[in-house]
């Protein structure tokens, strides 16, 4: 991804604020999930959850099937 950020300063030159070309904006949020609602964002936490405990047990029973 490619920014080209245009910086807004203050009186004494600190940057306070950037403009971003809308494209660049819209590709950022969607690569990052900032576009997602709460309900979207806990059902990936959930699924990852559910993933890692799965994967856990699924190699627990490997594990037995080794023994």
């Amino acid at each position: 991804m490619n920014i080209t950020p245009n910086y807004i300063v203050d009186q004494n030159g600190k940057p306070v604020s950037v403009i971003l070309p809308y494209e660049e904006f819209k590709e950022m949020v969607e690569q990052y999930g900032l576009d997602l609602n709460k309900d979207e964002m806990k059902a990936i936490k959930r699924g990852t959850i559910v993933r890692k405990k799965g994967l856990k047990a699924v190699l627990k029973e490997y594990e037995k099937l080794e023994d």
